[in-house]
């Protein structure tokens, strides 16, 4: 769940809005969703006037994104070759309006099958029994909630190749052990899956929309 804004700032000569979010974060940070909604976190210290010149100084970058989004989002979709939904025979239709009981059970068999493979990663580590479970997701590929061990995997992730749904499992199982995405984090990670920067870059080419 996406914490409460703390307030809207509007970019200078623009009608664009920034919702901007106090969080646990040492610098601010800025991104521009697939929705072509705009983010701006700032840590829980920082004061409005600060945020609202961050906000500004960055004005030229937000709108060349904006315009990045819209576009790739207005681009007519394609379902990718190496997608493991097209190679499970699925197609568009199939997450249009909605995900297919197909596409649901393929997700499903998918995600179970490939946090199994990586299990043995976490032998010998204190890896807690956990639940994992599809569902539509706004802006996230995945999530682990810690206090209810349950991992919580975008649909969509089905429309991507098999190493990008690798490093999103891998990514949220290394939660159970590494609550924040620090150094000790990546590392392990990386120690698993080497060429994860690579699965991260894939990742922001799958061009299926998400569904709301």
């Amino acid at each position: 769940m996406t914490d409460a804004p703390w307030f809207f700032a509007t970019l200078p000569q623009s009608d664009l809005r920034v919702a901007v979010t106090k969080k646990r974060i040492r610098s601010m940070r800025l991104r521009v969703r697939a929705d072509g909604t705009i983010a701006c976190s700032v840590p829980l210290g920082t004061n409005r006037r600060t945020a609202e010149d961050f906000v500004a100084s960055h004005a030229a970058w937000i709108e060349q994104a904006v315009a990045k989004v819209a576009a790739e989002r207005s681009a007519p979709r394609v379902l990718s070759a190496e997608s493991v939904a097209a190679r499970a025979g699925l197609t568009l239709a199939d997450c249009t309006d909605g995900y297919s009981a197909a596409w649901k059970r393929i997700a499903e068999e998918t995600f179970a099958r490939t946090a199994r493979r990586f299990l043995p990663c976490f032998a010998g580590r204190a890896l807690p029994p956990f639940t994992l479970k599809g569902r539509t997701m706004r802006t996230l590929w995945g999530s682990c909630n810690r206090r209810t061990n349950t991992i919580t995997l975008n649909w969509q992730l089905l429309a991507a190749p098999q190493p990008c749904i690798d490093y999103v499992v891998l990514h949220e199982l290394t939660h159970f052990l590494y609550p924040h995405h620090d150094r000790t984090f990546y590392a392990f990670i990386a120690r698993h899956l080497a060429d994860y920067k690579t699965c991260i870059r894939m990742l922001k080419t799958v061009r299926l929309q998400i569904f709301v």
